[in-house]
């Protein structure tokens, strides 16, 4: 019975320090999971920036196009 009762124990020792191990594994993918989203959001946060500077400068080219179109037609068919 007490012999038993020893096996038991150990087992059941093992299986906790698997389980803490498997813990500490994952609290450590968790810490790189984590960097690697705070990474990925300044990441985002700087191709929002360029994104909205690309936007701008495509409405500028838009409106010089357009204005080279008009200056263009009124140099082909003066007023």
């Amino acid at each position: 019975m007490i012999q038993e009762q020893e096996a038991i124990n150990e087992e059941l020792k093992s299986a906790n320090e698997e389980a803490l191990s498997s813990n500490e594994e994952l609290q450590s993918t968790n810490e790189e999971l984590e960097t690697a989203k705070e990474e990925l959001q300044s990441t985002n946060e700087e191709l929002v920036t360029v994104n909205e500077q690309l936007g701008n400068r495509n409405f500028e080219l838009a409106q010089l196009n357009d204005d080279l179109t008009t200056c263009s037609a009124a140099s082909i068919f003066p007023s």
